[in-house]
């Protein structure tokens, strides 16, 4: 029963960070909604474990705690993904941002270490 509660607890307190993230713009209606979703899933299947079985038969999979296993681990490689192509994409913007600077400099002439 404690773990339930630490669980709901931590729940509600995701929820509410996805709900700011949403307010100040860093999340779009569709991300919201479906971190709502993730959330409210687990709160539920802490509450009420055993609707991950059924879905797990449902779904031929022995047990509803492997389920959810294979969820996570697909939500996990899906995030992993996510961050692999937004650090990508920066490390191309500050290799433009550098050449961008590091050609400025030369045009005016200036030594680029002296401003360090």
């Amino acid at each position: 029963m404690m773990l339930q509660i630490i669980a709901s607890v931590f729940v509600v307190l995701a929820a509410v960070k996805v709900w700011s993230k949403y307010k100040d713009g860093t999340l779009s209606i569709l991300e919201t909604l479906l971190w709502f979703i993730l959330w409210l899933s687990i709160g539920v299947v802490f509450w009420q474990p055993e609707i991950a079985s059924r879905l797990a038969v449902f779904f031929g999979i022995g047990r509803g705690a492997d389920l959810v296993v294979y969820i996570a681990i697909v939500v996990i490689i899906y995030l992993l993904f996510r961050l692999f192509i937004r650090v990508d994409k920066m490390d191309r913007n500050v290799t433009k941002l550098v050449r961008t600077i590091a050609t400025s400099d030369e045009k005016k002439g200036s030594d680029p270490d002296s401003k360090l």
